[in-house]
């Protein structure tokens, strides 16, 4: 290709582009109420379909994060931003709020602080890293949800619900997924971070829908832990538990 028409095919592109993200900009949400008229007649509404809301995606764009709301943490906010992104929705105003005042010292500073700092993406001296500890995070939260369930749906004493929640983890060697060298927890720590904080959050956000298993779903649940760790108790081995569902 010739420079010339090198050139033509560039300002062509590029006023393609230019044209198409003026066409795509939108004015930012009122900060007031708005009416159900006033948001049906505005060009980013969109009607979601129940498979859409139950998707999961727009509770989670919402919420700000993958688990719960933490408009603090910086990964969060580049998962919702990313996501939303991807599926061609706005991104939340939490996430550009976020970004708007981080952007905000940033320039007031005139550059002079990292946007590294400001993000607090840089752990400090001795601090775990911040995706290793987000990612430990959410592997605690699982750990800890399966405590919970264990203890609501089936009955099983907190400590037994340990128990099996760290032989499960420690019986798939393959459970690491991040690269980032996570580690198995004990029992003791699962039923300490269990106690100190998820045990509360999982009552405030369960509701009975959430904990409302079929049988077959609770068959599934069970089959997910060795069949050794469940207790020696009568009416609490593996056996036993799934003799009871299937009544």
């Amino acid at each position: 290709m010739k420079k010339r028409s090198q050139e033509k095919w560039w300002e062509n592109w590029k006023l393609q582009e230019d044209i198409t993200d003026l066409i795509y900009l939108t004015k930012h949400p009122p900060k007031k109420d708005i009416s159900q008229e006033a948001l049906n007649k505005s060009p980013a509404h969109i009607k979601a379909t129940p498979e859409d809301l139950h998707n999961g995606l727009f509770e989670q764009l919402m919420t700000g994060g993958v688990a719960f709301k933490n408009t603090q943490n910086p990964i969060h906010l580049f998962e919702a931003f990313l996501r939303a992104h991807e599926a061609g929705l706005y991104p939340p105003m939490w996430a550009l709020n976020y970004i708007a005042k981080v952007f905000t010292f940033y320039h007031e500073e005139q550059g002079t602080k990292s946007l590294d700092d400001l993000f607090g993406l840089k752990p400090g001296k001795g601090q775990t890293p911040l995706y290793k500890k987000d990612r430990e995070e959410l592997r605690d939260q699982r750990l800890c949800r399966d405590v919970y369930l264990l203890n609501t749906l089936f009955n099983f004493t907190i400590d037994d619900a340990a128990n099996m929640a760290a032989r499960r983890l420690q019986d798939n060697p393959n459970w690491d997924k991040t690269g980032l060298k996570l580690i198995a927890i004990s029992e003791d720590t699962i039923k300490d971070r269990y106690h100190k904080k998820w045990k509360e959050i999982y009552r405030r956000l369960d509701t009975e829908e959430d904990l409302r298993m079929t049988k077959e779903e609770k068959i599934e649940f069970l089959k997910i832990f060795p069949e050794d760790s469940f207790p020696t108790k009568p009416g609490k081995t593996f056996k036993e538990i799934i003799e009871k569902i299937m009544v």
